[in-house]
């Protein structure tokens, strides 16, 4: 009921068919643009971090107080899949805290660069 109220659902089954966005979602991702353009990338990245963080902080509490073994294992992989999309945007969060000097791309050129400068002299 509730993903039916937010948009959610829909907006997700028009992620993965290619469909556009509809009602909140589409009033959602305008809110989101407008929030780009004045924060930037590094900001909407930190907030995502930050909100994956949360929640997957809720999903251990919820895993520490429960004692029921199916139910255990519902959490452990909500939460487990929500932990790890975390640590990936904690990840970019500091990469962009380093100006994104350090992914692969980047890294290659510097090799790349510095082999130069190795047969120049």
């Amino acid at each position: 009921m509730n993903t039916e109220t937010n948009g959610a659902a829909s907006a997700e089954r028009a992620l993965s068919t290619g469909a556009p966005l509809k009602e909140q979602a589409a009033e959602m991702a305008v809110t989101v643009e407008a929030e780009l353009e004045q924060q930037g990338v590094d900001s909407l990245a930190k907030r995502g971090a930050i909100r994956l963080q949360a929640v997957a902080d809720l999903y251990f509490a919820a895993i520490q107080g429960t004692d029921n073994v199916e139910r255990l294992d519902q959490l452990v992989k909500r939460w487990g899949w929500i932990q790890n999309s975390a640590l990936r945007a904690w990840q970019q969060v500091k990469a962009d805290s380093r100006g994104g000097k350090h992914d692969a791309a980047h890294v290659i050129e510097a090799i790349r660069e510095a082999s130069k400068h190795d047969t120049d002299e």
